[in-house]
């Protein structure tokens, strides 16, 4: 037996990489932290995402949503919010019956990158996965970066910045080079150290792609670190 009501505090990175990727993605949440074999249902998906010009979700907006979660289907239907946390008050209020008595067959998927802006009587009705720490936990646990080094490294021209990244990263052995370049943008996300703007997320579409691609070719270290150089240089820091 699951929940059908699940919310998931995650990283804004993690948030790039789910609406880059919604299907691949919501199927990894599914069957990593539900455990549900996706391959022996017929899963079908409902998505709300916060429009590029708004600055919230509103409840006119939620309630269609909710309204279409009133079905009866042989097969699993997700219906997923991402960005849970910039939903207005009265928009969360209106989401607990559903939440707490949701059809057969339905599963409701919150992903918020901050569970103090979810409502207590929400998370009450919902199991909480707080997957934004499990990166953290593991960086903190090799002591694999520290702030102060990647401060003094922002502060640093274009060519020096490649000297100094060439260091760290070969003082952290411990890491592999995906990991490494992953924790250094969970770190500047961690610490807010740069604008979380419409550039920056095109950039930090760029570093995901770069992470992904490390982690499937043998290529030059060298090279890798002078892309990545290159698209944190460009960061509105």
């Amino acid at each position: 037996m699951y929940y059908q009501s699940i919310i998931f505090e995650v990283s804004k990175v993690d948030i790039i990489k789910i609406k880059r990727d919604l299907n691949r993605q919501i199927d990894e949440y599914i069957k990593k932290y539900l455990q549900i074999d996706i391959s022996l249902c017929n899963l079908n998906s409902s998505i709300l995402l916060l429009d590029e010009h708004e600055a919230s979700i509103g409840i006119s907006k939620i309630s269609e949503f909710i309204n279409l979660s009133f079905i009866t289907s042989s097969s699993l239907f997700c219906f997923v919010v991402v960005d849970f946390d910039i939903l207005t008050i009265e928009a969360q209020h209106s989401m607990l019956k559903v939440l707490e008595e949701p059809m057969e067959n339905v599963l409701f998927l919150l992903f918020t990158t901050n569970l103090n802006m979810v409502l207590d009587t929400v998370k009450s009705r919902c199991q909480l996965f707080m997957c934004k720490h499990e990166l953290n936990s593991y960086i903190d646990e090799k002591e694999m970066l520290n702030i102060p080094s990647i401060e003094k490294y922002l502060k640093l021209n274009y060519i020096d910045r490649y000297t100094y990244l060439s260091e760290m990263f070969l003082t952290n052995s411990n890491a592999s080079l995906s990991m490494f370049i992953e924790s250094f943008m969970d770190y500047l996300l961690k610490y807010e150290l740069f604008l979380f703007n419409a550039n920056n997320v095109r950039l930090i579409d760029e570093l995901i792609e770069l992470i992904n691609h490390i982690a499937n070719n043998k290529t030059s270290l060298a090279l890798y670190l002078k892309y990545f150089n290159f698209l944190v240089f460009n960061l509105n820091i």
